[in-house]
């Protein structure tokens, strides 16, 4: 069903931006852009200040989604309160390049709705989309994706604007690497009704290990997890 569902609005969003012409289509583009960016640079900290004082399992999942569409509605009024000229292009530019922008904006949004779905405490195959099964071995291994991908398209552009034009001290890559596989393991759970989000002073640690690593996943390698086996 997600994948219907997604087919369904890529091709709706792509024939509606045809329609509106090319510069409102880079608009909302832009828009969509700038409110997923917003929505991704503070959700950690709304996460911490917020989401776990009142529902810590539904936090990472609603402090993304929420303020995705609130940045969405209010740059979209913005944008149409004083934005209202437009720009007169040929009939096939407005159709091809509207079109274009209007399927850019519409991977952005649905990557971004599946990746904060992911987050929420839903069923391990809501929507019939399971991306990651676990194996009679218990080793969890790639099922199924979108086509097109638009939780990993997503992930990965906003991972390479934050460490381009959007960098702001931190890549998206250092504090939240691989952010639409996080989604997909957020999801597994031996039993519906766990949560996998522990909140403050509810764990106890009663011995630590130090290992340095370094910051960006993609370096995690077999010497880190022997030195940490070694330590043990």
């Amino acid at each position: 069903m997600t994948q219907v569902l997604v087919v369904i609005f890529l091709i709706f969003m792509t024939y509606m931006w045809s329609h509106y012409g090319v510069f409102r289509a880079v608009l909302h583009l832009v828009t969509t852009i700038v409110a997923g960016s917003l929505a991704i640079a503070f959700w950690e900290p709304l996460v911490f200040q917020f989401g776990f004082a009142m529902k810590p399992e539904y936090a990472w999942g609603i402090w993304l989604l929420g303020p995705f569409i609130l940045y969405m509605v209010a740059l979209r009024f913005l944008t149409d309160k004083f934005i209202r000229l437009d720009v007169d292009h040929t009939l096939l530019a407005n159709a091809i390049g509207g079109g274009v922008c209007g399927l850019c904006s519409g991977i952005l949004t649905a990557g971004l709705t599946v990746i904060g779905l992911g987050f929420l405490p839903l069923d391990f195959s809501f929507g019939q989309y399971k991306p990651l099964t676990i194996s009679q071995a218990g080793h969890i291994e790639d099922h199924h994706r979108l086509w097109p991908p638009v939780d990993g398209m997503t992930a990965a552009f906003f991972t390479r604007l934050s460490g381009g034009g959007f960098y702001g001290g931190e890549s998206l890559s250092q504090y939240m690497p691989e952010l639409a596989r996080q989604s997909w393991l957020f999801r597994i759970r031996a039993d519906g009704g766990e949560m996998v989000t522990a909140v403050r002073d509810s764990i106890a640690f009663g011995r630590c290990l130090k290992h340095s690593m370094p910051l960006d996943a993609t370096k995690f390698d077999q010497g880190v997890i022997d030195g940490l086996q070694k330590a043990m």
